[in-house]
């Protein structure tokens, strides 16, 4: 067991103390702060040569304490998934597989603690992790069918349709490389853009927008 391992216990071990002294409620802040605290505690080298943080997190309360949070759990999942992305990218890391959050409630943790963990589980397919992010909100995992190229356009037969009139049938490709997903204009009429910027062939990163036609989507690697 390493020093950082035994300072982890030893800090679970004092809240958990506090916790059952003064049986004060948990709030979403403080679950936000510990995510933050095992994303920080498990940074390693990732797949691609950049740093990495858990992309599978499990936070688990007192159902007394999920309760009074006041907000359903896939909700409080989702509020925990975007708070964590933006923390990653704020320390410049990323993560070699989905980013997933379980918020569980039972009776084994006592009140006024919590008990979060952290792991990574990198994706099995050998396809880089990637998510466009239509301005709706929704979401379109580009490793689905382990593909390691997608089509975006206005023809039904590509990818991923968009209902957009100035949007080419085959406007762009999505490029699954050792390096990341690469983004590449199929000639199309009036261009794909990067930040605002037009380009024939771009790695992405990270939180880049991506306009195709008139619709911008965000990159998320994970």
């Amino acid at each position: 067991m390493g020093l950082r391992d035994v300072e982890r216990r030893i800090e679970r071990g004092v809240e958990g103390a506090v916790g059952r002294l003064f049986r004060s409620s948990v709030s979403r802040v403080e679950v936000a702060k510990r995510v933050e605290r095992e994303l920080d505690s498990g940074v390693r080298s990732g797949l691609l040569g950049h740093d990495v943080m858990p992309n599978e997190i499990t936070v688990r309360l007192n159902i007394r304490d999920l309760t009074r949070l006041d907000v359903p759990s896939s909700d409080f999942e989702r509020e925990l998934v975007a708070h964590a992305r933006a923390h990653a990218r704020a320390a410049e890391c990323g993560f070699d597989g989905p980013l997933v959050v379980r918020v569980m409630g039972g009776i084994e943790v006592p009140v006024g603690t919590m008990d979060v963990l952290a792991r990574t589980e990198a994706t099995v397919s050998g396809v880089v992790p990637g998510t466009l992010v239509h301005p709706d909100g929704a979401r379109f995992d580009l490793t689905i069918g382990d593909a390691a190229e997608v089509i975006v356009g206005r023809d039904g037969s590509v990818d991923l349709v968009i209902d957009d009139d100035l949007a080419s049938r085959r406007h762009a490709r999505l490029r699954s490389t050792e390096r990341g997903w690469v983004l590449e204009d199929l000639e199309s009429t009036n261009g794909t853009r990067v930040n605002g910027f037009r380009t024939r062939a771009q790695l992405l990163t990270d939180g880049d927008n991506i306009t195709i036609g008139a619709t911008t989507f965000g990159f998320e690697t994970s």
